[in-house]
Formats: structure tokens, sequence, C-alpha cells
């Protein structure tokens, strides 16, 4: 039993060894832990189920304008038209310009993956994905001047001025 012991705690000895000592191997998919690559990612695929929501708007839409039997319907039913139109051209831009971004950065962490790797360092650089967020947050930010900044009567709450006390008379 003891020899049987022995046995296990060397097997067990030598994998965690083997397992400390492997050698490393490249990734072949290194944009899967990108986070760049997952956000550009995830906002094409949200940008693509936008696109097709709309379509279906689009036929609800044209299924109506058929349907309209007087002038304010017509009128009605062509400015959704006019408006969902507008809004498919828009999400199908941004689906191809995210679809885009993210092949882009696709190859592009690939290239500073292997670069890394070789060197030895980190990857993903989490100094560039914190500058990806700001940026990201920057790009989102109103650019509204009065959403901004808040109104001086807002920062400032009205109150009664205080009573001033004379001194001393003439």
């Amino acid at each position: 039993m003891s020899q049987l012991g022995r046995w296990v705690t060397s097997a067990l000895c030598g994998l965690v060894a083997l397992h400390l000592l492997g050698c490393k191997s490249l990734d072949p998919n290194p944009e899967l832990k990108d986070p760049i690559y997952k956000d550009l990612s995830t906002i094409q695929k949200e940008f693509e189920r936008k696109l097709k929501d709309e379509e279906k708007t689009q036929e609800e839409n044209n299924k109506e304008l058929a349907g309209a039997l007087n002038n304010m319907d017509l009128k009605v039913a062509r400015k959704k038209i006019s408006n969902s139109s507008r809004l498919i051209t828009h999400y199908r831009q941004m689906a191809a310009y995210y679809k885009i971004r993210a092949e882009h950065r696709r190859v592009d962490g690939r290239r500073a993956y292997r670069v890394a790797f070789a060197a030895g360092n980190e990857w993903p650089n989490p100094a560039e994905y914190q500058a990806y967020l700001v940026n990201k947050r920057l790009r989102a930010a109103p650019q509204n001047w009065s959403v901004r900044v808040p109104k001086l009567t807002e920062r400032y709450v009205a109150q009664a001025p205080e009573p001033v006390e004379e001194k001393g008379g003439k």
C-alpha cells in the first residue's frame, strides 16, 4: 500500500512538473481574448438585429399604407415609411462599419499578439483597452452644450439675502 502511495505521489508530482514546465504555443484565435474585438462584434450584431427589426416594421408600414383610406392616414403612413427607410439605411451602414472595424481589429490583434508573444509581453494590453473605453465614452457623449454643462440656475439655489446690520449711528 505504501509503495502504491509513493507511486501515485510521484506520478502526481511528475504531472505537475510537466504542466508547469510545458512549452507555450501560439493561440490560433487570439482575437477571442481581445475585449475590443468582442465589443466591436457585439455592437455589429446589435445593429444587425436592429436592422432586421426595422425591416419588419417597414413591411408593416407598407401594409398600413396599402390599407389607408383617407389623406391623413396616407400622410402618416408615408411619414412612417420615410422614417423607417432612414433608420434602415443608418442601421445597414453602421452594421457594415462595425463589421469592417471588427475585421480590422482581428487582423491587427493577431499581429500584435504574435509580437507580444515573441517578446513575452502581456496581451491584450490593458492600457489599450482603457483608452478604447475612454474614446468610446467620449464619442457617445452628447454634443449639445446645454446637456453637458449645467445651467447657472440649476447650480445655485436662490436664497433670501441676509439682513445687513447697521453699525453705530450718526
